[in-house]
């Protein structure tokens, strides 16, 4: 609402302008008798702001960060790209930090974000490829499966992100091998997520280690 009330008041200023300038170029006209052509200042062209656009900044107002997570505009002045730093403070992962990138496609919000995991992790739900597997980034198919809805937002998946973390589900695993490590062996499983944390191989994959330091502000008002 804020955004619209600006262009609406933008728009009554340039119409002003607008008749100001016709004004003095009728009283230039009957003081010299000469038809007089003064420069007329053409409106500038104010787009309306997108839906997206709408719905990110309302989706940012609102949201209340964690102490475990931190945000930043990787392009500045673009909302349309946010990462976030998840550092869990319990749980396997406890000690790391794991950098994820969203962002909103033309669609949002009837559509969800495209989330990625940019730091390598052994983890079920997320592969050595970046993707994440999250309930909130597929399309509701009923009511109460957990999908996206058009009533969900941000929020929404920082809760999700730092739920997989808390409570991996080795059930719906995108990592299909560290999925059935976890169903099958959760003491190997557990020895694999430490063993990765500690920057060592595992199962022929190399993991950084933890903690990764990355650049973010302390608070979401230092990241605008």
């Amino acid at each position: 609402m804020k955004q619209l009330r600006e262009l609406a008041e933008q728009r009554k200023r340039e119409l002003e302008l607008r008749e100001k300038q016709k004004a003095e170029q009728e009283a230039e006209q009957l003081r010299t008798g000469q038809k007089v052509d003064l420069p007329i200042q053409q409106p500038r062209i104010v787009r309306s702001p997108s839906r997206r656009s709408l719905m990110i900044t309302k989706d940012i107002e609102a949201l209340e960060l964690p102490n475990t997570v931190k945000m930043r505009f990787p392009k500045q002045g673009d909302q349309r790209e946010i990462e976030f730093l998840v550092s869990p403070d319990e749980g396997y992962w406890k000690t790391g930090n794991f950098l994820f990138n969203v962002k909103f496609p033309p669609e949002y919000n009837y559509q969800p974000p495209v989330v990625k995991c940019l730091t390598k992790v052994y983890h079920p739900q997320i592969d050595f490829n970046t993707s994440v597997c999250m309930s909130t980034l597929r399309m509701a198919k009923t009511e109460n499966d957990g999908g996206w809805t058009a009533t969900r937002g941000l929020v929404d998946i920082i809760q999700n992100i730092i739920c997989i973390f808390l409570d991996p589900d080795g059930s719906d695993a995108l990592n299909v091998s560290v999925g059935n490590m976890m169903m099958q062996n959760r003491d190997q499983f557990e020895k694999n997520v430490k063993a990765s944390m500690l920057g060592q191989r595992v199962g022929g994959e190399a993991f950084e280690k933890q903690p990764i330091q990355y650049d973010f502000p302390t608070s979401k008002q230092e990241a605008k």
